[in-house]
């Protein structure tokens, strides 16, 4: 809950700054269990990496291989994958010769061909996703 502090309030720019985090406890609350909780991080210990991240009807997320019921499924989702970076590097490509252009460095043509290129990717990006979905089924 946010509770608004007076402006002549000495210690303001302490509570904006955050400085003393303990001063935004209640009085009288018992913050043992997150205390406790926090003392239990291990800033060591090395955080699972997702694989990628894939939305599955239902709102399930596959962010393992390890995920996939089926074979065929997880062998389109390599497809995807693939598919996905060559798609990110068409445009970066793009991107860079729209730069180009601006300064009088690139031909409009190729602009107009990777455009047209980037849409048939973005086509076959999700008639993958889409084949990788009813393969899992």
């Amino acid at each position: 809950m946010r509770i608004n502090c007076s402006t002549d309030d000495a210690d303001i720019q302490s509570r904006a700054r955050l400085d003393n985090y303990r001063a935004t406890w209640e009085e009288g609350a018992d913050y043992s269990d997150l205390l406790a909780a926090i003392e239990e991080i291990d800033p060591e210990k090395e955080i699972d990496k997702d694989d990628f991240r894939f939305a599955m009807p239902g709102g399930k997320i596959y962010t393992k291989w390890e995920d996939f019921n089926s074979d065929y499924a997880r062998a389109l989702m390599e497809q995807y994958l693939q598919a996905q970076l060559q798609y990110d590097e068409q445009r970066r490509e793009l991107a860079n010769l729209r730069r180009l252009y601006t300064e009088g460095n690139a031909n409009p043509e190729d602009i107009l061909y990777l455009e047209r290129q980037l849409d048939r990717s973005r086509d076959d990006l999700k008639r993958l996703a889409n084949d990788v979905i009813r393969n899992e089924k």
